[in-house]
C-alpha cells in the first residue's frame, strides 16, 4: 500500500519534478524496458468520505492545541496528561485513538458537565479540558481566556458588518452569504461558551 501511494504521488509530481521522479520511480520497484513514469497512466480522481476528511481536521485541531497546550505552561511532551470532552454530537470517537497516541495522554474520557480547575479549548464548539496540575497560574488563565473572548468579540462584529451590507446580501452568491452565516453562527456559540468558562474560572 506504501509503494502504492509513493507510486501516484510521484506521478504527480512528476511534471514539477521530472528527473527525480523518474529516478524513484525505477529505484522503488523492479520495471520493465519503457515502463517509464512518464507514460505511466495519470491517478484518477476518486470520491471522498467528506464527513472522515472533516474529522480529520478536527483531530488535528485538537492535537495542535494539546500541544500548544503543553507550549505555553512548560509541560513537557514526556508528561501524560488526561483530556476530558464535553460529550457533543460535533465529536466523533473515531479518532481518538489517534488523540491518545500523538497527544500523549493517560485518558480520554466523556464528560457530561464542564469541569472547573482545567486548561481548557474548543474546537468545532466542542469543549475539551486538561484538568490542572498542582502548580496553576489561574491569572494568566484567564488572561489568556479574555483575549480570546475579546478576539472572537472583534471577528463576530466584522463579519455581522458584513452581512448588514445589502449590496453584499444581494450580489454575493448564496453559499458565500451562507458560509458568513455560519460564521457569525459560531462565533455566538464560542462567546457563549468562553463567557462561561470566564465565570467558573472566578468562582
Amino acid at each position: 500500500k506504501t509503494i502504492h501511494f509513493l507510486e501516484q504521488l510521484l506521478k504527480v509530481i512528476h511534471p514539477f519534478t521530472p528527473f527525480i521522479a523518474e529516478e524513484i520511480w525505477h529505484l522503488i520497484a523492479e520495471r520493465k524496458e519503457g515502463e517509464d513514469i512518464i507514460v505511466a497512466q495519470w491517478p484518477t480522481l476518486e470520491s471522498a468520505d467528506a464527513n472522515f476528511l472533516a474529522n480529520f481536521n478536527s483531530t488535528i485541531d485538537i492535537i495542535s492545541n494539546i500541544r500548544n497546550l503543553r507550549k505555553q505552561n512548560n509541560i513537557a511532551h514526556k508528561i501524560k496528561i488526561d483530556l476530558r470532552i464535553l460529550k457533543s454530537e460535533n465529536h466523533k470517537e473515531q479518532f481518538d485513538p489517534v488523540i491518545i497516541k500523538m497527544g500523549n495522554l493517560s485518558s480520554l474520557e466523556y464528560i457530561q458537565e464542564k469541569i472547573g480547575n482545567a486548561y481548557s479549548f474548543i474546537v468545532n464548539n466542542v469543549e475539551y479540558f486538561v484538568p490542572f496540575g498542582e502548580t496553576v497560574d489561574i491569572e494568566s488563565e484567564r488572561k489568556k481566556l479574555e483575549e480570546e473572548l475579546d478576539y472572537t468579540k472583534g471577528f463576530l462584529k466584522s463579519v455581522m458588518k458584513k452581512l448588514s451590507n445589502e449590496r453584499f446580501v444581494n450580489n454575493a452568491p448564496e453559499q458565500v452569504v451562507a458560509g458568513e452565516k455560519k460564521k457569525a453562527s459560531d462565533a455566538e456559540q464560542k462567546i457563549a461558551i468562553l463567557t462561561s468558562k470566564l465565570a467558573d474560572l472566578s468562582n
